[in-house]
């Protein structure tokens, strides 16, 4: 016969120690970006005014995103020192949330985890104090590539 070439059998799973095993090709992950606002105030007449902004409207072909916002507050009000999440409504791609805490957690002082269901999040706090005087930080973005802070394990 001519042009018939003999090959083994194809090996569809690599295997350890003669046992096949399977292995997952790619993982699929929630999109959600979490910021940390590591010090919030409604005491002593300070106020301060959280910002989520959502960027995914931009002029880089982004895919856009629209989601909620869960906050989960630390710290104590008053002598209370379980303080239930707050959920946004929707923000839409290119619009932004804004609250004090006056409004959402009357005196409330500690730290806020903000997690969005899209990414492209991004926070700003301002914290105005009584005599007219104010600062304002920027949100630390908590989830790095390949680590995710949600479940401890590493995104491939």
């Amino acid at each position: 016969m001519v042009g018939v070439v003999f090959v083994p059998n194809p090996r569809y799973s690599p295997t350890a120690d003669k046992e096949p095993f399977f292995r997952n090709l790619f993982t699929i992950n929630t999109c959600s970006q979490s910021l940390l606002f590591p010090f919030v105030t409604n005491q002593r007449g300070a106020d301060t005014r959280i910002v989520i902004a959502n960027t995914s409207l931009d002029p880089y072909w982004t895919v856009s995103q629209e989601g909620t916002v869960k906050f989960y507050f630390y710290g104590n009000v008053g002598e209370e020192k379980a303080v239930k999440p707050i959920v946004t409504e929707t923000i839409p791609a290119g619009d932004h949330l804004e609250f004090t805490l006056s409004q959402e957690v009357p005196g409330f002082e500690g730290y806020v985890f903000a997690v969005a269901n899209f990414q492209y999040c991004h926070g700003m706090a301002f914290i105005n104090r009584p005599d007219g005087s104010s600062h304002s930080y920027q949100a630390v973005q908590i989830d790095r590539e390949g680590r995710s802070r949600q479940d401890g394990r590493a995104n491939t």
